[in-house]
C-alpha cells in the first residue's frame, strides 16, 4: 500500500497532466522551435488577465456573454493560439485561460499552408 501525506497537495488538471507527460517522455522527433520566444505564462489560479496566460491576448468585450461561456478570453484578429506545448496549438482564437496557465501559449498569425 501506498500512503501520502502532504499538507498541501492539489489535483492536476488535464492540461497539467498533459504537460507533465510531455516533459517526461522522451522523444525522438524533431524538436519544434517555440514561436512564443521567451514568454513565460502565469500559472496560479487566479490569473486576472488574458496575457497573463497568452501572449498578445485580450478580455473578450461582451462581459454580458462572457457569464455564460468559457472561453472569455481571445486571441486578435487573424491569429490563433500556438505555442510548443499540444495544447497551444488551436485553429481558433479563443479560449478559456484556466485551460492554458503555464503552458507558454500565445497568439501569432498562423504560418501559410
Amino acid at each position: 500500500d501506498y500512503y501520502a501525506n502532504c499538507a498541501n497537495c492539489a489535483c492536476l488538471t488535464k492540461a497539467q497532466e498533459v504537460e507533465l507527460f510531455m516533459e517526461t517522455t522522451t522523444s525522438t522527433t524533431k524538436l519544434i522551435s517555440n514561436p512564443c520566444g521567451n514568454f513565460k505564462s502565469k500559472w496560479y489560479s487566479d490569473v486576472t488577465y488574458c496575457s497573463d496566460v497568452v501572449d498578445a491576448s485580450e478580455q473578450r468585450t461582451n462581459a454580458l456573454f462572457n457569464v455564460f461561456r468559457a472561453e472569455t478570453c481571445k486571441c486578435p484578429e487573424g491569429q490563433t493560439v500556438v505555442g510548443k506545448k499540444p495544447l497551444c496549438t488551436s485553429d481558433g482564437r479563443y479560449f478559456d485561460k484556466k485551460d492554458l496557465r503555464g503552458l507558454n501559449c500565445c497568439c501569432r498569425k498562423p504560418k501559410p499552408k
